[in-house]
C-alpha cells in the first residue's frame, strides 16, 4: 500500500489513499502507521490526492479529536491553505474542516479524555516487513492526546478542545503565522459572489465563537500553571504557545482579552521559572498582546494597566534579545502614541532608553577595531544590543512625537549630537549617523549588527537608504570584496524591507498614514502619490540588480539561496526585468546538489511563465548558456558539464521540470522551444569566399 502511494499515476495514489482512509478513522493504529504518508499526500502534485488526504484527516479528527498526530496534521493543512498557488477547492475543504473543528458548536461534548481504541487487523499494521509499520510494538495503542490537560476531566467541550488544538498547532509550528493567515482569509468575502456570502457567514459565526475560545485559552493557561510540576520543561513552551494563540485572536476581538489582562501582566516580570529561550517567547507574546489590544484601551484601561507595565517593558529591553526587545519597544511606542494618553510617560521612557544606548555607542566610537581580543566580549555584546535598540526605537517612532526639519537631512560628522541633546526631533538622524559610523568598523559581527539596525531605521525613514547609497556604502556592502556574512546580512535586510513595504501597502497602512498626515493638503493628495518614499527601496535595489544576479552564481550556497529569495520578491513586486532574471533562474536548475534552490527557482519560473507564456521559450538559449557557465563555476571538480544528472535511481535532465510545468502543455511553446534550442547548434561558416568549395 505504501509503495502505491509513491506511484507515478495520480489515480493510483488516490485509490491507495482511499483504501487507507476506509480504515484510518475506525482503527487508530492504521492512522498512526500511515500518518507520515498522509502528511506527504497533503503536498501531492495531484489535486484529487490532496483533497482525499484532507477528507481523511477530517474523518480522523472528527471521530478521534485526541489523535496523537493532530498538531502536525493541523499545521500541515494550515500551511497548505496559506500556499499562494493552492486550488480554491482544496483551500475551501481546509476552511470547512477547521470551521467545523474549531469554530462551531462550542458547548458540545466531543469525547472522553481517553477514547477506547479499536485494534486494527494484525495484517494491517503488524505484518513483518510492512513498510508502513509504526515501529516497535507499544504497550498500548491508544491515540489519546499527550496533553496532560485532558486527564483533569472525563469529558471536554468542543471549544476547550479547539483551544488546546490551536495551542498545540502553534507549539508544533513554532510560529502563529499560519493560524493568523487562516483566520484572516476566513473572514475574506472578496471572492466570487456565492463563495463570498458563504465565507462572510462563516466569519460571523466564528466571530461570535471567539469570546468562548479566548475564555477557554485563559482556562488552559490556568490549568498549565496548576500542572506545572508534572509538565517539566514543556510548561514554558506550552505557556508561550497559549499566549501566542491569545495574541492572534485578540486581533479580532480585543475586549475579551482586556477583561483577563490581569492574568497576562505577571508574565511580563520575566520570572516564570522556565528556560531562558521559553522566557523570551513568553514575554514577547505578552508584549504583542498588549500592542494588539492597546488601540481598544479607554482612559481607565490606559491608567490602570500601562502605569504598571512601563517598568517591566523597560527591563525587557535591557535583558532580552532582539525578538522580545523589538516587541517591548513597539508596545511602549504604541502606548506613547495612544489617543487617550494624558501624559508623555511612555514617550519619556523610550527617549531615556535611546539616550542611554546612544551615549554608550558614542563613548566607544573612537575604538577602531572590535574584533575578539581587541575588546572584551561584554563590550561587543553591549554594542550590538545598543545598535539594535536604537534601530528599533527609530523604526517604531511616530513623527507626531517630534519631527526633524527636512533641510537638516544629515548632520556633519564632527557635529554628532551629545547624548543629553537627543530629542524626538533629532533622534532618528543622530542614531543613523552614529550607526553608520559603526558600519565602517573592522569587526564583521559589528558591521552586521550595524546594518541590521540601519534596516530598522530605513523602514521608518526610506530617504536615509538613498543617503547611504549616495555615499557609496551600499556599493561597499554588496561588493564581492565585502565579507560573506555582511553580504548575507545585506540580502536579509533588503528582503525584510521589501516584505514590510509590501505588507504595509497591501494592508492599506500607506493610505491611512497619508490620511492622518495634516501636512498633506487635499491638493497634494489629488496631484500625486505622497507615499513616494516607498519607491526608494526598489529604486536603490534595481541599481544593484547586476550584482544580485552575480550572487546567484556564488560558490556559497547560503548566498545563492538568499539572493534567490530576494530576486523572487523583486519579481513579484515588478522591480526587476524578468527578461534579465529568467536565464539565471534557468541556470539554477543546474544546482543539482541543492533541491531547495532548484525547487524555489522552478516556482519563480512557473509564476513568470503563467504571466508571460512566451518568456521561457524566448530566453531559453540564454538560460542554457548561463546554466553551462553556472556549472563550470559551482562544480569545477567535475570533468564534464552535462545537462543530465543522477537523481536517485534514475537519470534526469536539469530542465525536465521546467519543460513539464511551463512548456509541454502548449504545442506552440514546445515547438518554439525545440527550434530555439536547435539554434544553439547552427553551423556557420566564417571567412569562406562565395563559390569556394
Amino acid at each position: 500500500v505504501s509503495s502505491r502511494l509513491a506511484d507515478t499515476t495520480i489515480s493510483v495514489r488516490e485509490a491507495a489513499l482511499s483504501f487507507i482512509g476506509s480504515y484510518a478513522a475506525s482503527f487508530p493504529r492504521v492512522a498512526t502507521a500511515f500518518h507520515p504518508s498522509l502528511i506527504m499526500c497533503l503536498g501531492d502534485a495531484g489535486v484529487s490526492v490532496r483533497k482525499r488526504a484532507i477528507r481523511i484527516f477530517n474523518d480522523i479528527l472528527s471521530t478521534n479529536p485526541h489523535y496523537k498526530g493532530r498538531s502536525e496534521a493541523c499545521d500541515a493543512m494550515l500551511k497548505r491553505a496559506a500556499f499562494r498557488k493552492e486550488e480554491d477547492t482544496v483551500r475551501d475543504l481546509i476552511y470547512e474542516l477547521f470551521s467545523k473543528l474549531w469554530l462551531e458548536d462550542a458547548d458540545q461534548i466531543v469525547a472522553a479524555a481517553h477514547p477506547s481504541p479499536r485494534k486494527a487487523p494484525p495484517s494491517a499494521v503488524d505484518s513483518p516487513g510492512n513498510v508502513a509499520s509504526p515501529g516497535p510494538k507499544r504497550k498500548t495503542a491508544t491515540l489519546s492526546s499527550p496533553h496532560p490537560l485532558f486527564h483533569l476531566n472525563s469529558h471536554i467541550k468542543r471549544v476547550e478542545l479547539a483551544a488546546v488544538m490551536m495551542m498545540e498547532t502553534i507549539r508544533t509550528a513554532g510560529t502563529g503565522n499560519h493560524l493568523e493567515t487562516f483566520l484572516k482569509k476566513l473572514y475574506d468575502a472578496s471572492l466570487d459572489e456565492e463563495r463570498g456570502r458563504r465565507r462572510k457567514s462563516r466569519g460571523e459565526i466564528s466571530r461570535q465563537h471567539i469570546d468562548k475560545l479566548i475564555q477557554a485559552l485563559f482556562e488552559v493557561l490556568l490549568k498549565l500553571e496548576e500542572t506545572r510540576a508534572d509538565r517539566g520543561d514543556m510548561v514554558g513552551k506550552d505557556i508561550a504557545a497559549t499566549l501566542r494563540t491569545i495574541e492572534i485572536l485578540s486581533a479580532t476581538e480585543p475586549f475579551p482579552v482586556i477583561k483577563h489582562l490581569d492574568t497576562i501582566l505577571p508574565y511580563l516580570k520575566a520570572d516564570n521559572g522556565v528556560q531562558i529561550e521559553d522566557e523570551a517567547l513568553i514575554v514577547s507574546a505578552c508584549c504583542d498582546i498588549l500592542f494588539r489590544i492597546s488601540s481598544a484601551f479607554d482612559d481607565n484601561d490606559l491608567h490602570r494597566f500601562t502605569s504598571s507595565v512601563a517598568g517591566d517593558l523597560r527591563q525587557i529591553v535591557f535583558k532580552f534579545n532582539a525578538g522580545p526587545m523589538n516587541s517591548a519597544i513597539r508596545t511602549l511606542s504604541a502606548l506613547a502614541h495612544h489617543q487617550s494618553a494624558t501624559d508623555d510617560s511612555h514617550g519619556r521612557i523610550l527617549l531615556d532608553i535611546a539616550q542611554v544606548f546612544y551615549s554608550y555607542l558614542l563613548r566607544h566610537l573612537g575604538t577602531p577595531d572590535f574584533s575578539p581580543g581587541k575588546v572584551s566580549e561584554k563590550i561587543r555584546c553591549n554594542l550590538h544590543r545598543a545598535l539594535t535598540v536604537l534601530g528599533c526605537i527609530c523604526q517604531h517612532r511616530d513623527r507626531s512625537l517630534g519631527s526633524a526639519d527636512e533641510q537638516d537631512f544629515l548632520l556633519p560628522e564632527e557635529d554628532l549630537a551629545p547624548p543629553k541633546s537627543i530629542s524626538w526631533a533629532n533622534s532618528t538622524m543622530a542614531s543613523y549617523q552614529v550607526i553608520a559610523e559603526y558600519l565602517k568598523k573592522q569587526d564583521n559581527p559589528t558591521k552586521c549588527a550595524s546594518l541590521k539596525a540601519l534596516g530598522f531605521i530605513f523602514l521608518n525613514e526610506p530617504r536615509l537608504l538613498f543617503a547611504l547609497e549616495q555615499v557609496g556604502l551600499v556599493d561597499d556592502i554588496m561588493s564581492p570584496k565585502a565579507p560573506t556574512e555582511l553580504q548575507l546580512e545585506a540580502l536579509d535586510v533588503w528582503k525584510k524591507i521589501l516584505e514590510s513595504e509590501e505588507k504595509r501597502i497591501d494592508a492599506g497602512e500607506a493610505t491611512e498614514k497619508m490620511a492622518r498626515d495634516t501636512n498633506i493638503t487635499v491638493t497634494k493628495r489629488i496631484s500625486g502619490d505622497q507615499d513616494g518614499d516607498a519607491n526608494l527601496f526598489g529604486g536603490v535595489l534595481t541599481n544593484h540588480a547586476d550584482r544580485l544576479f552575480d550572487m546567484l552564481s556564488s560558490k556559497d550556497v547560503r548566498m545563492r539561496f538568499s539572493s534567490l529569495e530576494l530576486l523572487g520578491l523583486l519579481l513579484r513586486q515588478g522591480l526587476v526585468n524578468p527578461n534579465d532574471a529568467v536565464p539565471h533562474l534557468l541556470a539554477l536548475q543546474g544546482d543539482v546538489d541543492n533541491d531547495t534552490i532548484r525547487s524555489l527557482a522552478l516556482e519563480f519560473l512557473i509564476t513568470e511563465g503563467e504571466k508571460r507564456p512566451d518568456m521561457i521559450r524566448q530566453r531559453v538559449r540564454a538560460g542554457v548558456k548561463q546554466a553551462y557557465t553556472f556549472q563550470r563555476t559551482i562544480y569545477p571538480q567535475r570533468a564534464q558539464v552535462s545537462a543530465v544528472f543522477q537523481a536517485g535511481d534514475r537519470v534526469e535532465c536539469v530542465f525536465a521540470k521546467v519543460f513539464v510545468e511551463c512548456v509541454a502543455r502548449i504545442r506552440k511553446q514546445k515547438h518554439g522551444l525545440f527550434a530555439s534550442l536547435l539554434g544553439l547548434f547552427e553551423w556557420k561558416e566564417f571567412g569562406r569566399k562565395k563559390g569556394s568549395s
